[in-house]
């Protein structure tokens, strides 16, 4: 069914999910990078406007230096078998990232891996379909996998009612990527029964059973005045040298 989404007369599709029930996939064939790094494009470029420097105009793909690190790339098809969603983990991503996940506040962790997730992007027709949650749903049981304490991402203001919906928190001052604009770093401590609840947790479905973990403990108890984490009042944004890519 196509409607007006627009007063310019822009039509959308309007996609049924009814019948349709998404999976996530591991995706490492050359083929299925290709469709990810179009569909990156395509939201990123040619929806949002994002001047990536490092941008193929040409063959109209978004790609970049961590692509070829990450731990794995994560997809959702259609039912005619086209990637439509798509999202990377990391768990040795670049010092830049680091630096501004303050990934220097978990020390106390250096025995484990942190777990970085980025390149979140779904099609805009599918938008209203359980394509993230089936992503970070597979994501989740990735890094309960091999023993990670927690999942790391960055977002834009506007989406950290999402995350929060699905159980990440704030934890430190958000920064400013030239490219990204403002970020806000939020992550999951594995096991955090407390916020699987509350938020009714998409991470309920991976079949994990939540559990008051080390790693849950310890972020409560750094979130108190004191700790690390502590945030007593709306933090500030900190710049991001415009060379270090995110």
């Amino acid at each position: 069914m196509m409607r007006p989404s627009a007063p310019g007369g822009t039509v959308v599709l309007q996609q049924s999910f009814a019948n349709w029930d998404p999976v996530a996939a591991e995706a490492f064939a050359p083929e299925d990078l290709a469709s990810i790094y179009r569909l990156r494009y395509r939201v990123y470029v040619q929806e949002q406007g994002k001047a990536y420097p490092w941008t193929d105009h040409a063959r109209q793909i978004l790609s970049d230096s961590s692509d070829p690190h990450v731990r794995r790339h994560f997809v959702v098809r259609d039912p005619t078998g086209e990637i439509i969603a798509a999202v990377r983990a990391h768990t040795e991503p670049m010092p830049a990232i680091q630096r501004a996940l303050r990934w220097d506040l978990f020390e106390s962790w250096a025995d484990t891996p942190l777990y970085y997730i980025s390149k979140l992007v779904v099609d805009p027709q599918y938008r209203r379909s359980k394509a993230t949650s089936v992503l970070m749903t597979a994501l989740y049981r990735d890094w309960i996998s091999i023993g990670s304490p927690f999942g790391f991402l960055h977002c834009a203001e506007r989406f950290v009612p999402l995350y929060r919906r699905l159980g990440f928190h704030t934890y430190t001052q958000p920064f400013d990527d030239p490219y990204a604009g403002r970020q806000v770093p939020m992550l999951l401590p594995a096991g955090d029964e407390a916020m699987h609840t509350r938020h009714a947790s998409i991470y309920l479905q991976s079949g994990v059973k939540p559990a008051l973990s080390a790693a849950e403990r310890w972020f409560a108890s750094q979130r108190e005045p004191g700790g690390l984490l502590y945030q007593p009042e709306p933090p500030e944004s900190q710049p991001l040298q415009e060379t270090e890519q995110l």
